[in-house]
């Protein structure tokens, strides 16, 4: 499973293919994290350290 994760905010989403509404929570993410560095990874890579903000994403979304 693929994430798009703000390096400097320790925040990550979770890419779901096929969502329109979790890319228009994507982008919502990347706007608010504009200028920090964010970049797509692995799940594995962020599940210890991070926070999931999917939830919060897709309810704005």
């Amino acid at each position: 499973m693929k994430c798009r994760a703000c390096m400097a905010c320790k925040e990550y989403i979770i890419i779901k293919d096929g969502s329109y509404k979790n890319q228009k929570a994507i982008q919502l993410f990347e706007r608010e994290h504009s200028g920090h560095f964010i970049g797509t990874v692995d799940y594995t890579e962020v599940k210890e350290g991070y926070t999931s903000k999917t939830n919060e994403y897709m309810d704005r979304a």
